[in-house]
């Protein structure tokens, strides 16, 4: 999905390019990414509020439909307009996968030695993508179009789902998950007797991750 990630980020440029010049690919740029830091806060608190494997999951799956979407306008040379919004909420809808998948890689590890180097493998996965993404997609574009790069996308992002779908968390790792007890944000418990304010502990968990960042 990294390799996809970078695919369709060079595609969706070229599209705009093609369509608005320079000032389209700058415009859209500085929407999709001030887009991603907004939301990005609010989406890391889903990685746990909910079953990590399944956030993954779902935001793959969901990436897949949004930007075969894309493919499909662009090949019947339909608006432009629809096809730049679908790449803002793509990568909106991708935020919160990063973040579940650093915090599920501590669940899957046995060991500190384990974790260590899931990281570093991880890290060079993302280094890799960041290369191989970029030249696959000016391989693509040089022999196809386009919405062949999306669709090209679209198949990392399903690949991606199923090598997520077919995890296996360790029992207690597993029970943990499917049974989240949302507390108050502050790391207690809610207490006996009364129905936690899920919404509002939500709410002061992403305003935590802005008071980090500034």
């Amino acid at each position: 999905s990294v390799i996809g990630d970078w695919a369709y980020a060079v595609a969706a440029s070229v599209y705009a390019y093609t369509q608005g010049g320079a000032t389209a690919v700058g415009v859209l740029g500085v929407i999709r990414y001030v887009s991603v830091a907004v939301v990005t806060p609010f989406a890391s608190v889903l990685a746990d509020r909910y079953d990590r494997r399944r956030v993954m999951i779902v935001a793959d799956a969901v990436r897949a439909v949004l930007v075969l979407a894309a493919a499909a306008i662009i090949a019947a040379d339909g608006p432009a307009v629809a096809v730049y919004v679908l790449a803002v909420v793509v990568a909106l809808v991708g935020t919160p996968l990063r973040p579940a998948q650093a915090a599920l890689l501590p669940q899957l590890a046995e060991r500190a030695d384990e974790l260590t180097a899931a990281n570093v493998a991880s890290s060079t996965i993302e280094s890799v993508g960041f290369f191989a993404g970029p030249a696959l997609a000016g391989l693509l574009l040089a022999v196809t179009d386009t919405a062949a790069v999306y669709a090209f996308d679209a198949l990392t992002f399903v690949w991606s789902a199923v090598v997520v779908l077919g995890l296996r968390l360790p029992a207690e790792a597993s029970a943990a998950a499917s049974d989240p007890r949302p507390g108050d944000g502050d790391g207690d418990e809610p207490d006996a007797g009364t129905e936690p304010d899920v919404s509002a502990g939500f709410l002061r968990e992403s305003m935590a991750g802005y008071r980090e960042i500034l």
